[in-house]
């Protein structure tokens, strides 16, 4: 992947959208960039442009069947959704990757949400939070994690504020912004503290950011990333 759209991935991860524009700016026609402005897009409510982004990507790998379930999910097409869950979890089993079953849970368990349908979803984000944490990818893992916490306010389960607190301490220790405000946001309604953390604005690469940008110059940014960026 390019480094200025790894980059602008990682400013996605922390909530900094306009930043991650603007690492974006004349990608537009770079595959490597796609994903970045797909989730761009989704995160700004685009739907739509999201699609027809996507629509320009042949091929349907891991990473365009999570993005594709993503965009039908915020499009309200939840058939779709669930479809491309089912074919992510068979992808999962097919090559022993415990991350992309982990993301078809995730997808899976939105989608009951949507539906309505809350001991299916509670379990299917139950399994998302086990599956993220068994292949360590601790942002994933605390979006399931508040995912599944919303699910427990919204039924008056007693368990929601010590689920949201774990997501929301998880967000704070990654530099994940808007997720660690979305986590802060759910436990002041259930009555309870929110941010615990000072929130910063500083400029320079994080721990995880150096990381990763050493992974692309080593060449290996093609490697196992999570499908959920």
């Amino acid at each position: 992947m390019l480094p200025l759209a790894t980059l602008a991935e990682l400013r996605l991860r922390q909530g900094r959208e306009d930043e991650a524009a603007q690492l974006l700016e004349g990608l537009e026609d770079e595959p490597e960039a796609l994903a970045a402005l797909v989730r761009l897009h989704l995160a700004r409510g685009d739907a739509p442009f999201a699609r027809a982004l996507l629509d320009r990507r042949d091929g349907a790998d891991e990473q365009a069947l999570a993005l594709r379930g993503a965009v039908a999910l915020a499009a309200g097409d939840l058939d779709a959704a669930e479809a491309a869950a089912g074919r992510l979890a068979t992808a999962g089993e097919g090559l022993t990757r415990g991350d992309l079953r982990a993301e078809a849970a995730l997808l899976a368990g939105r989608v009951a949400v949507a539906r309505g349908d809350a001991a299916g979803a509670e379990a299917r984000l139950e399994e998302a939070v086990a599956g993220f944490a068994a292949v360590r990818y601790p942002l994933e893992e605390a979006r399931a994690r508040l995912e599944l916490a919303r699910l427990q306010a919204s039924t008056g389960s007693p368990l929601a504020v010590g689920t949201a607190r774990a997501a929301r301490d998880g967000f704070e220790r990654l530099g994940a912004r808007r997720d660690a405000d979305e986590a802060a946001a759910l436990l002041r309604e259930l009555g309870a503290a929110g941010r615990t953390a000072v929130r910063g604005d500083r400029d320079d690469l994080t721990v995880r950011e150096r990381e990763v940008l050493s992974l692309v110059a080593a060449g290996l940014s093609k490697g196992r990333s999570p499908t959920g960026w």
